[in-house]
């Protein structure tokens, strides 16, 4: 048999680049990928800024986390800029390196930082998306495949602005602080330093896990206009920020007529908030067969240039066939009430967590009593098949549920779309509830979406009236999507 050294591919494609760059600078982005070819080792990929000579780059670092079989072989690999039909923009020079488990590599520069973000704007971020490729091939290691990943990096930010009015505003020189409350995020309080001319703001985070945040203020003064003082702050997980502010309170109070009308202190507010984690899709997998030139994708077709349209629907009924032939089973699932043998293999190539579970060791099996029968016997028929056979409502729910646990996000995206395709005015409440329970953002958003199109009925409702009484907040967050709609 004919065998190649063993090759990986990752096309990474980071969306939302320059507002992220904005707030958090430095280490920008990580992702986790597994090279099943390369002895199932499982990397980290690192893109960041350094600073050489005076100027700052935009590179990268590999660091490899664990080998299940050998440890010993030497690993080329190579990572490159694509401008948005796929071409090459900038390739780093071809790197070799001995991993050990845990090693990380030094950061390689690739192209200058101020090429990306202004020089070379709209060629290295149409529609403000990176592209990158990433090659490692294993010397030594022969395989008859060699494995192409897509993965998407997107985060959600949110930006808004406000007018926050100070009223009485020179009681300050006794009470010390004024406090606002901002409904979705944070409280804001305005200080004036004891024994002191100087003011501060101190922002507390209400509840949300939000990674970054990004505040900009400003005076508007008695004739509308905002004042040349402003001040814009950056901070990352942390729940209390306090600044000075370089303006102090006489100044304020001896220009009353330009900054306090009626004794009123007018700040415009803007904020940028990065409401979760960063969160990193494998849209799909193509293996690649060195002897036959075919690929096997993760869906039913491929569309490629090299093979042109490959249907693959022999492979996934012979792969569907090992549900029920267990002569090759090697672990199995077991809830309350029924056991499920499986193959480890097949079970780690779709489930991140299930591959963390066999690699401590739990090979010979894993209790998911948390798990009905029903929904575990659909769960492995996705897993083994790509197919969700008469789906319902309540088995949706479970579905989602139980793919969130076991990290199987291509069936959490799976049922995502089939809520989004049975909302109805019946069952949007709970769509919404359920979406932000389960930090589900675009599911929620379009519940949200569906609600304000269909208002006229929706809030005459009783399911809307008993929602807004028991999710006060989030119904008043629908409410407010549809005034910034305005």
């Amino acid at each position: 048999m004919a065998c190649e050294d063993a090759c990986v591919t990752l096309f990474w494609d980071i969306v939302n680049f320059s507002d992220l760059w904005k707030i958090i600078k430095c280490e920008f982005a990580a992702i986790e990928f597994q090279a099943k070819p390369i002895c199932d080792t499982l990397w980290i990929l690192r893109l960041f800024s350094n600073k050489h000579e005076g100027t700052h780059y935009f590179g990268y670092s590999l660091e490899k986390k664990r080998s299940t079989f050998r440890d010993n072989f030497e690993l080329d690999f190579e990572l490159a800029f694509l401008a948005d039909d796929g071409t090459d923009l900038v390739t780093s020079k071809r790197e070799r390196l001995n991993f050990q488990p845990g090693q990380c590599s030094k950061f390689f520069k690739i192209v200058k930082l101020e090429d990306i973000l202004c020089t070379r704007r709209k060629e290295f971020l149409p529609r403000d998306i990176l592209r990158t490729s990433f090659r490692m091939w294993a010397n030594n290691v022969k395989t008859a495949i060699s494995l192409k990943m897509f993965m998407r990096s997107v985060t959600e930010t949110q930006c808004n602005s406000f007018i926050w009015n100070l009223y009485n505003f020179s009681r300050l020189r006794n009470d010390r602080e004024i406090e606002y409350q901002h409904g979705l995020f944070f409280d804001l309080r305005f200080k004036s330093k004891n024994d002191e001319d100087k003011l501060a703001l101190e922002i507390n985070c209400k509840g949300y896990e939000l990674r970054h945040h990004s505040l900009q203020f400003c005076i508007i003064d008695s004739k509308g206009n905002e004042s040349d003082w402003n001040t814009e702050l950056h901070y990352q997980s942390r729940a209390k920020f306090s600044h000075s502010l370089p303006l102090s309170l006489n100044d304020l109070i001896e220009n009353k007529d330009l900054y306090l009308q009626n004794d009123t202190l007018s700040l415009k507010c803007e904020y940028r908030v990065i409401t979760g984690v960063l969160y990193d899709s494998l849209e799909r997998c193509e293996f690649r067969s060195v002897l036959s030139k075919m690929v096997i994708p993760s869906t039913q077709t491929v569309n490629g240039p090299e093979t042109g349209e490959i249907q693959a629907e022999g492979l996934a009924k012979d792969i569907g066939s090992l549900l029920t032939d267990t002569t090759l089973c090697d672990t199995e699932l077991r809830t309350q009430t029924e056991t499920f043998p499986a193959h480890a293999l097949i079970l780690s190539t779709r489930s991140t967590l299930f591959r963390d579970m066999f690699a401590d060791g739990l090979k010979e099996g894993i209790d998911i009593t948390d798990l009905d029968d029903d929904t575990v016997r659909r769960m492995l028929l996705y897993i083994y098949t790509d197919r969700l056979d008469d789906l319902q409502w309540e088995a949706a729910l479970k579905l989602y549920v139980a793919a969130d646990s076991y990290e199987i996000n291509c069936l959490q995206d799976k049922c995502c779309c089939f809520l989004m395709d049975n909302m109805r005015n019946n069952n949007v409440c709970e769509i919404m509830l359920f979406a932000d329970q389960h930090f589900e953002e675009d599911l929620k958003m379009a519940a949200q979406d569906y609600v304000l199109e269909h208002a006229k009925d929706i809030f005459k409702s009783r399911e809307w009236k008993t929602f807004m009484f028991q999710h006060v907040i989030l119904a008043a967050e629908t409410m407010y999507r549809n005034w910034e709609k305005d």
